[in-house]
């Protein structure tokens, strides 16, 4: 009734667009004809018309809306997507992609929010925007919907084991990461998915599980803990005390303890799924298992690891310099028996040795935590502790050792450049004790224990230096200064001392006379002629 009598307005008829004023006075006029007042859905009737014609009114006036771009690329089933452009009017445009009708969640002049509906088809379609006015068409390309995780079993993941994610949109993912670490997916469906948890020490703890897609990534942070143990090989076997022993099998490398019988034995290496040790001397020739425990897991016994006797010709390390050396420098380790060194683990690189030295490179080795390493010669291995920082580089250099050859317990001056970080000099595995350094001089007095001969000097700082060849010797005798102020006076008998001469027990002089040596020989004579004497037939 109300449409009738509005357009039987001659405002209206007239031609003229009329005014919200006009729309009011023209719908109360219609109200209750007969003079009655008007009912309540009425009221809500007239309110619904009047904001209809204005919304009408808006459209015609701003004209069709037109479409400058569509964002995500691509649109992602179930995902919120936004059309920009111009003349969209609020309450009063709609979104179709591929002719399905969007979930329209916001309209501005300038832009539509929509969400992208379940049924939408995928694949390149055309997003139409549609407003009284007329549509705008945009060409948009639609994508299945990100993945989403529900569950994921074990609730706690293990190294090396395999785990289930549970979800929607799997079927999308293209890479799944355990803290960053690519794993390898087994089974794949829209609504399952499994992968091999990757062996990394590194997951220990709590680690993102990341599904990613081209429409999105799903994430969850999950626990991560090591398997228990398991020896799969230990080599060699026999093996001798001192020698190095590598266990392999399912050993996470971190916090390891080995047992061999019931000695423990030093770690020196340990990386994902294999550990190396020393076999102590404490463990008895004969055969023994040998246990691997991650923490509180242990192994079940493996072996018998069968031992023998170690070889008297093992190398030994009594010390290392520098024990803190900056990440990439030299460290140099002195003992005995290190001529023939031709290894070194925890990614130290044999650079030089002779009997009683060895220059070793880090550039392998891990920065930031002490460990222990171990060299190698056919004969068995030695251990010593060390650490590589980050601490910058000095690398000394030494052009001149002054005097050379140098003296037992006499002075020694190092010169050189980049000195001024010396922490210690050796001499043939001898440290010397310093008196003086700066960045090109170092002096000391030879320490009276160096080995004498042609012996290599280093210098160690931040890192240690090449060797240098250095000649020590014993010094010198020193003349007798009270012989050198007699001068020219005459030389007496027995040295110019004047004493008489010590008696022997038969009153003669010890030492002096000129017929002392043949005291022997009369005393001898005297017996012969007293026993000839003695004899019956001698009278």
């Amino acid at each position: 009734m109300f449409a009738e009598d509005v357009s039987d307005d001659p405002v209206v008829a007239g031609g003229r667009r009329p005014r919200g004023r006009d729309i009011g006075r023209r719908v109360r006029a219609t109200d209750g004809i007969d003079g009655s007042v008007p009912t309540e859905v009425e009221s809500d009737r007239e309110r619904i018309m009047t904001l209809t014609l204005l919304t009408l009114t808006v459209a015609q006036l701003l004209g069709a809306p037109s479409i400058s771009d569509v964002q995500p690329t691509p649109l992602a089933v179930g995902g919120v997507a936004e059309v920009n452009g111009a003349d969209f009017v609020v309450d009063a445009t709609s979104v179709t992609i591929g002719g399905v009708a969007q979930q329209v969640v916001n309209v501005q002049p300038v832009k539509v929010r929509f969400i992208v509906v379940a049924d939408t088809p995928l694949g390149t379609q055309t997003l139409v925007a549609t407003t009284a006015a007329g549509s705008a068409e945009a060409s948009v390309e639609v994508a299945p919907p990100a993945p989403k995780i529900t569950a994921v079993t074990p609730e706690v993941l293990t190294l090396g084991a395999l785990a289930t994610v549970q979800g929607e949109a799997l079927d999308a993912v293209t890479g799944v990461t355990l803290g960053g670490i690519a794993a390898t997916v087994h089974e794949q469906t829209p609504f399952v998915l499994s992968f091999d948890v990757p062996f990394d020490a590194s997951l220990l703890g709590d680690a993102v599980l990341s599904l990613d897609s081209p429409q999105g990534s799903a994430t969850r942070l999950i626990a991560v803990q090591p398997p228990t143990p398991d020896i799969d090989s230990i080599g060699p076997n026999p093996a001798r005390q001192g020698d190095l022993v590598t266990i392999r099998g399912n050993i996470v490398p971190v916090n390891v303890k080995v047992k061999i019988g019931l000695v423990g034995a030093t770690l020196v290496e340990a990386r994902a799924m294999a550990v190396t040790v020393i076999v102590p001397d404490a463990v008895t020739e004969g055969p023994h298992d040998v246990t691997v425990a991650v923490g509180q897991l242990t192994s079940a016994p493996a072996g018998p690891l069968y031992i023998q006797a170690g070889d008297p010709g093992r190398p030994q390390v009594v010390g290392v310099y520098p024990v803190n050396v900056a990440q990439g420098g030299a460290v140099w380790i002195v003992g005995n028996r290190l001529d023939d060194v031709d290894a070194a683990t925890q990614g130290l690189e044999v650079l030089w040795c002779d009997k009683r030295a060895c220059r070793l490179g880090t550039s392998g080795a891990a920065v930031g935590t002490p460990f222990t390493a171990a060299v190698t010669n056919p004969a068995g291995s030695a251990i010593f502790t060390m650490q590589v920082t980050d601490d910058a580089l000095i690398v000394p250099k030494i052009t001149e050792a002054v005097p050379n050859p140098a003296f037992r317990g006499q002075p020694l001056t190092i010169h050189g450049s980049d000195l001024g970080g010396t922490r210690t000099v050796v001499i043939g595995g001898r440290t010397q004790s310093i008196a003086f350094f700066d960045t090109t001089t170092v002096s000391f007095d030879v320490h009276p224990d160096t080995p004498m001969g042609a012996q290599q000097l280093f210098i160690a700082g931040s890192g240690g230096s090449e060797p240098f060849t250095v000649t020590v010797l014993d010094p010198f005798p020193v003349a007798d200064e009270d012989a050198d102020a007699a001068g020219d006076a005459d030389v007496e008998p027995n040295g110019g001392d004047t004493s008489p001469p010590p008696k022997t027990k038969d009153g003669c002089a010890a030492g002096g006379g000129p017929l002392s040596g043949l005291a022997p020989l009369v005393a001898l004579a005297l017996l012969l002629v007293m026993r000839r004497r003695a004899r019956p037939d001698a009278a």
